[in-house]
């Protein structure tokens, strides 16, 4: 019996050598994923990190682009305004000379001098030319004060018959329906 013993107490010693040697390999095994763990976390915040690097890259290279857009459409913009003002300033102005009651809008005759020439079908041309710019303006300034006749007339007679017709008309009060039914006695 004492050698039955001996072997369970020996199986037993071996049975708790192999279950420390198992809570030691499972220690080093929580251990091993515990570092791996903190690895990973420690890799994903570089990660974050480097995203966060690239991110702020960007956002200075796009403030950066728009700045120098701005720069430029400030340089475009002031080189146009030097050469609108080099242009302005560089040639000499002339007022012109516009007659005496002609009116912003009007239209200014530019005036040919004509010399007479000694050839007599240039002068017997020039003559019907006079003549037909004679002719056209009788013509308008018969036609205009025609319709200015015609529409002063028109006017005034309008303007005499409403004058008129106010007082001719008898001018009608409004009435209104009175009924005249029974009264009612208290």
């Amino acid at each position: 019996m004492v050698g039955v013993e001996v072997e369970t107490e020996v199986l037993i010693e071996a049975e708790k050598a192999i279950e420390g040697e198992k809570a030691i390999e499972a220690e080093k095994a929580m251990e091993a994923e515990n570092a791996i763990e903190e690895e990973k976390a420690i890799e994903a915040e570089k990660a974050m990190e480097v995203e966060k690097a690239i991110e702020e890259e960007k956002a200075m290279e796009e403030e950066k682009a728009i700045v120098a857009e701005k720069a430029i459409e400030e340089e475009k913009a002031e080189s146009w305004v030097d050469n609108m003002t080099k242009t302005a300033s560089d040639e000499p102005t002339q007022p012109v000379a516009r007659p005496d009651r002609l009116g912003l809008g009007a239209k200014v005759a530019r005036h040919s001098k004509y010399v007479p020439s000694d050839d007599p079908v240039e002068r017997r041309l020039h003559a019907k030319l006079n003549a037909g710019k004679r002719k056209a303006a009788e013509t308008e300034e018969q036609q205009f004060t025609k319709t200015a006749k015609d529409a002063f007339s028109s006017d005034e007679d309008d303007e005499l018959e409403s004058r008129t017709s106010v007082f001719s008309k008898k001018k009608v009060s409004p009435t209104l329906p009175i009924s005249q039914g029974k009264k009612k006695q208290k």
